[in-house]
């Protein structure tokens, strides 16, 4: 430690240059970064959703939940499927394993869909769709002795610059 010491003394050019250095890099990498005040990110997870209107939770399980569990199941790259049946409304979330890759158990789903041609006739087509979540990652509260258009007016212009 002393060395370290000694040396930056002897060599205060050089530790200024190195400190030069280190904070062109973290600006360089602070105007570089990305920035979303909605950021997108998967989580590794696909839902199936079919309509069947005026079908009890137990018509549903029956005529659409179970066939679609059971034509998936062996798709490679599922982890886990969980199924709800509600009135009028049949869904399977299926979750992936970690290295399974999205967009080909994606495509295989869809296919292994397609081929059922069992379901009932009153059902829709199922609409398959990648779970995506998009918090945001920051929340502002804005109040004033104003109205409150003004205060949204105010808001949004301030978000857009």
């Amino acid at each position: 430690m002393k060395s370290l010491a000694r040396w930056s003394v002897n060599n205060s050019v050089s530790v200024n240059l190195i400190m030069i250095f280190i904070i062109m890099a973290g600006l360089f990498t602070v105007l570089g970064m990305r920035r979303e005040m909605f950021p997108q990110f998967a989580l590794d997870m696909i839902n199936v959703s079919v309509t069947y209107p005026g079908a009890s939770p137990q018509e549903v399980e029956e005529g659409i939940c179970i066939k679609i569990e059971e034509q998936i199941k062996g798709v490679e790259g599922i982890s886990k499927i969980r199924s709800g049946s509600y009135e009028g409304l049949g869904s399977v979330t299926v979750e992936l394993d970690s290295n399974a890759d999205l967009q080909t158990v994606l495509d295989d789903m869809k296919t292994q869909i397609d081929l059922i041609d069992t379901f009932p006739d009153e059902a829709e087509d199922p609409v398959i769709v990648e779970i995506i979540n998009k918090d945001p990652t920051i929340t502002v509260g804005v109040y004033g002795n104003v109205s409150e258009k003004l205060l949204r007016r105010t808001a949004e212009k301030s978000g857009t610059t």
